[in-house]
């Protein structure tokens, strides 16, 4: 669990990262957290879950909706 805005505005997420057919690593893409767009968190028990909106690519090509 992501516990608040401040710690989600110092994540990011990858996509692609994984290797091809010959143990090359495949061109990642990365994208930095939007927390002031879109952030909640509910560590209650038995509903231990956080939702952030994905912002801006940070490196890569490819497009978020891809």
């Amino acid at each position: 669990m992501v516990s608040d805005r401040d710690v989600a505005r110092q994540l990011h997420v990858e996509f692609d990262y994984e290797l091809d057919v010959h143990e090359v690593p495949i061109s990642m893409t990365s994208f930095a957290l939007a927390p002031d767009v879109f952030f909640v968190t509910d560590g209650v028990e038995g509903l231990d879950f956080t939702l952030i909106a994905i912002g801006d690519r940070i490196q890569g090509s490819r497009e978020l909706a891809s």
